[in-house]
């Protein structure tokens, strides 16, 4: 927790330092810059809500989310939009508000089946896909976790990827 604290630090230090120098406001400053801002800032948020501290975490979303158009009908979906709704909800869950965290994963899913189709493995949707699975344990929708707990494993297991074999045995 040490380390995550430090990182938050010094993200808040780099974004004082960039509103210092107007940064949000230059208009001649290349996208690659507010975009690299709205990834760290997603990142510092996944800490916040780690850290159950979850004011902070949707103050950092709010930004992220109001910088850009999230909409469903946007055609241009990124993985950061999939990446912040997904990062919504799991605070949302976190923060027991389990319908605003359900509305995210769906949201996410969807853009992320846009982004990456939609008989997918990619890592993404097998996480939204397992955070979902918990979510619906939790409220005690077994059907519905039984169902979207299948697929995780399923996407799980075609990606094979090292990273996500903790899951596979956590889902199983």
């Amino acid at each position: 927790q040490n380390d995550d604290k430090k990182a938050i630090i010094a993200f808040n230090a780099a974004m004082n330092q960039a509103k210092l120098l107007s940064f949000y406001n230059n208009d001649n400053l290349p996208s690659c810059a507010g975009n690299l801002f709205q990834s760290l800032s997603l990142e510092i948020a996944k800490l916040f809500v780690k850290l159950e501290q979850f004011t902070e975490a949707f103050v950092l979303l709010d930004a992220v989310q109001g910088s850009q158009d999230i909409s469903l009908i946007s055609p241009m979906i990124s993985s950061l939009q999939v990446k912040l709704l997904h990062c919504t909800g799991v605070a949302h869950a976190k923060n027991d508000d389990c319908s605003k965290a359900a509305l995210c994963y769906e949201q996410a899913l969807q853009q992320a089946h846009i982004l990456f189709g939609n008989n997918s493995a990619h890592s993404s949707i097998s996480l939204i896909l397992h955070d979902m699975g918990t979510l619906y344990t939790k409220n005690r929708q077994h059907a519905q976790a039984l169902d979207v707990l299948d697929q995780c494993l399923s996407a799980q297991r075609e990606t094979l990827c090292e990273q996500y074999s903790a899951d596979i045995g956590e889902t199983l």
